[in-house]
């Protein structure tokens, strides 16, 4: 007998007790303070609510298992840039342009 299951793949998610970095970058937008990124800050990066990972779960697990037992990459359909990111926090915390660009540098040396 062969056991099938659906397995998900989602992308870095974030919601009440998922925050990670986000947390960090809140209270800094609380304060007042710049947030740095490497570059411009111009690479798309998706993030995941995690209701909408918690929804593809429940899914899976109530759906027809024909359909459910397969691969799914779970993700948001509309995402941005690393600094649009970063920038919608800093407003809704009512703060202007503080995202700072730097460069990278080689450590190494």
């Amino acid at each position: 007998m062969s056991c099938a299951m659906p397995i998900l793949r989602p992308k870095s998610f974030v919601g009440p007790e998922r925050l990670g970095v986000f947390e960090l970058l809140y209270e800094w937008a609380y304060e007042g303070r710049n947030f740095p990124i490497l570059g411009p800050g111009t690479n798309r990066y998706q993030l995941l609510d995690v209701e909408d990972l918690c929804k593809a779960v429940h899914l899976c697990a109530t759906s027809d298992e024909r359909l459910a037992n397969d691969t799914f990459n779970v993700g948001a359909t509309e995402f941005g840039t690393l600094k649009e990111d970063f920038q919608a926090v800093l407003n809704h915390a009512g703060q202007e342009d503080r995202v700072s660009s730097g460069e990278a540098r080689d450590r190494r040396a």
